[in-house]
């Protein structure tokens, strides 16, 4: 089965955060990323710069600063 390429768009709480704030590790990246075998993430879009660090030190994918950016690289 051919998987879903995803670029996640936006690194607050959903995007990504919540998995820092409560532990429970129920962001659309984690989730996406425990179903890695249905879903493949291409990287994630976000204007703050510290979010972008945290996802790329977490998920080790590449980051966009505008969805500009990422359409062209990804």
């Amino acid at each position: 089965m051919k998987k879903i390429r995803t670029l996640i768009v936006g690194l607050g709480n959903m995007g990504m955060m919540y998995d820092y704030s409560n532990k429970k590790n129920i962001s659309h990246a984690n989730c996406l990323k425990k179903l890695e075998n249905k879903f493949e993430i291409l990287g994630a879009v976000d204007k703050d710069i510290a979010k972008l660090d945290l996802f790329v030190k977490k998920f080790k994918k590449p980051v966009f600063k505008n969805l500009k950016e990422s359409l062209i690289n990804t």
